[in-house]
């Protein structure tokens, strides 16, 4: 599996023969330090369903094979430009809408892993804004807004009553939270996504308990406009710790 990432440039071709679903991964990498990963490290699935676990129960989730794919994943080294895995390398300038759709989605998803390689756990906890927005808060919220819109929205299945109880849970890096995972869940969350999606046509509607009808369409459009709005704010945040800017 190694081979096959590293020959395709850390991305993997998206047709039905080559799909692959990104790992959740619950236990403890490392991204601290120097090292740099990259946005989108393709591994063996080892859940099949998103993950409607705790935080303190994702914390304590681990596996062999997990470790493994942390393995693969402290591996793989980025390029100081983000890589972007979206089914066509460039902005699908001349593309179909469902494509261009996508692949904005895509290559937002890649930024926002982009803009966290390597962060250490404390800098990716600090808080730097009055708010008290932090690096970790942000890939968390992202990853929860997955799930708000293709699982629950769009694939019906119901909230966890959990989460209602506290609404700015999902905005904290809790302690004992680690960044590698974090980014891990959010990179299950996008295949999952991805996965819902694509049995669907732009048009398809589902049934939303506060909006009412909405369409596949408006939910990729919703979900670039979500995504790059924090992109930007992970890029302001990263520049007040060490200085770096970028593609964001």
């Amino acid at each position: 599996m190694e081979q096959q990432v590293a020959a395709s440039g850390g991305c993997l071709e998206t047709d039905a023969d080559l799909e692959v679903e990104l790992v959740e991964l619950h236990t403890v990498g490392q991204i601290g330090g120097t090292d740099k990963i990259t946005q989108h490290e393709f591994v063996p699935p080892v859940v099949e369903e998103p993950s409607h676990n705790s935080a303190a129960e994702v914390a304590a989730d681990t596996s062999d094979q997990n470790a493994h794919a942390i393995t693969v994943r402290n591996s793989l080294r980025s390029t100081d430009e983000p890589r972007h895995c979206a089914k066509t390398d460039d902005w699908a300038t001349t593309a179909g809408e469902r494509d261009a759709l996508e692949t904005f989605l895509d290559q937002y998803r890649a930024i926002v892993v982009w803009k966290l390689a390597g962060l250490s756990d404390d800098q990716a906890g600090r808080k730097l804004v009055e708010s008290g927005t932090t690096l970790g808060g942000i890939v968390k919220h992202l990853r929860h807004v997955e799930e708000a819109w293709f699982v629950n929205a769009l694939d019906g299945v119901p909230r966890p009553e959990w989460r209602d109880t506290d609404p700015e849970w999902q905005y904290r890096m809790e302690p004992g939270e680690m960044l590698a995972g974090l980014i891990a869940d959010y990179e299950s969350a996008c295949a999952t996504s991805r996965r819902i999606a694509a049995g669907r046509g732009l048009d398809d509607l589902a049934q939303h308990p506060r909006l009412g009808e909405l369409s596949l369409r408006w939910v990729y459009l919703h979900m670039i406009e979500e995504t790059a709005r924090h992109a930007g704010h992970l890029d302001i945040l990263r520049e007040q710790i060490d200085g770096r800017t970028g593609f964001a």
